[in-house]
């Protein structure tokens, strides 16, 4: 980020004025009530984005808000606690939380310097349209974004040295400090290309998130196999996480304990017996729809797994309890 813009986010304000002549001990509720931060009281009826630079030079204890607020550190360190864990964020790190989440922050330093955008979730119709209705990244985008959820959703990107993703949020940042309201189309147009980025380094999700790379991948393959076990390959989903062919087999190994083929061939076989066991389907035709071609290799892999054939795995079990 350019030094003008820290300059000017990092000009000590009123509060930290106050805390720095003793005037203000803490950043708390009421007794016996956790502090909301309520929109309206930072964003006009008509404004769906603003910002509220980070409070330095105290604790802010746990509280929420009732609305999308995105983290991003421009100098120094931020550690947020949430759920009892802390998450030190570092420069070009970007933290998207709902309005579940129930977090507190230490003590910054005044060389400390991050943003809060404070965003409505309708802000954020533009952004996730630019995104494929099937990308990891839009799925937990909508979870965190839904106005209904109760569940405390929150993602922690490490993107350091994205000079991209650091150029979007700087424009951002500048038009939003304008205050021009006619570039909020802009806005939203420039905040889908962040996300577009973050989806090509999905790498960068830190393992402080709700859900860590290892989940989104886990839970990505497994159900992309389940869904697709017809037809899927291994190429198709390398474009879909945006991973190198050799990368994902490492990663789906490492994370699983199993090749994608191995994975891919236990979901055809679960579902191969399923069909012989509960349909009177012939053996031809269910080597065909659980996605095999070539019926020798079937019989082959079959009697290898179950040591008998399909037709007597047929006979042993049918409309007996699984």
């Amino acid at each position: 980020m350019n030094q003008q813009l820290i300059n000017k986010l990092k000009v000590i304000r009123d509060e930290e004025e106050d805390i720095k002549g003793g005037r203000l001990f803490a950043m708390e509720g009421c007794e016996g009530q956790m502090l909301t931060i309520d929109v309206t009281k930072i964003l006009k009826d008509d404004e769906d984005i603003g910002i509220l630079p980070c409070t330095r030079l105290i604790d802010f204890s746990v509280h929420k808000h009732n609305y999308i607020e995105i983290v991003y550190v421009c100098q120094g360190e931020i550690t947020h606690v949430i759920e009892n864990k802390e998450l030190t964020m570092k420069p070009g790190d970007l933290l998207f939380m709902n309005h579940c989440v129930h977090h507190s922050m230490k003590m910054a330093k005044e060389q400390d310097v991050a943003i809060n955008l404070v965003v409505r979730p309708r802000f954020f119709d533009i952004p996730l349209s630019m995104l494929k209705k099937d990308s990891i990244l839009a799925d937990f985008l909508v979870n965190i974004i839904r106005k209904d959820t109760t569940i405390p959703q929150y993602l922690h990107f490490q993107p350091h040295g994205n000079q991209a993703i650091e150029n979007l949020l700087e424009n951002i940042i500048e038009s939003v400090l304008r205050e021009k309201k006619q570039e909020q189309e802009l806005n939203q147009l420039t905040m889908g290309l962040v996300f577009l980025h973050l989806l090509q380094h999905i790498n960068t999700l830190g393992e402080t998130s709700t859900q860590d790379y290892k989940s989104i991948l886990v839970d990505t393959t497994l159900q992309y196999v389940n869904c697709r076990y017809q037809d899927a390959n291994l190429t198709e989903l390398a474009v879909m996480v945006h991973r190198s062919l050799s990368d994902l087999s490492k990663l789906i190994k490492k994370y699983t304990g199993h090749t994608f083929q191995e994975l891919l061939q236990r979901k055809r076989f679960h579902k191969a017996i399923e069909l012989l066991v509960d349909t009177a389907l012939p053996v031809a035709d269910i080597i065909k729809l659980v996605g095999y071609e070539n019926s020798t290799y079937f019989y082959n892999k079959f009697h290898e797994k179950f040591q008998t054939s399909p037709r007597e795995y047929r006979i042993r079990y049918k409309n007996k309890d699984m």
